[in-house]
């Protein structure tokens, strides 16, 4: 059994390495465009369609 507690430093540490990976940095015509995408994502496909009809695993 480990008695290791994190540091404050650890912990902030940990913290900017997880800001890190989720951080996205766009100039204004590439933002623009990501929102635009999100706020108007296309139609579900078949294939798509196909899996929300599946019973997932953890449920079978």
């Amino acid at each position: 059994m480990s008695t290791q507690r994190f540091t404050p430093e650890s912990k902030e540490e940990a913290v900017k390495q997880v800001v890190d990976q989720r951080l996205v940095t766009l100039d204004r015509e590439r933002y623009d465009a990501f929102v635009k995408v999100l706020e108007n994502p296309p139609a579900p496909g078949p294939k798509l369609k196909g899996l929300l009809r599946r019973v997932p695993v953890w449920e079978e």
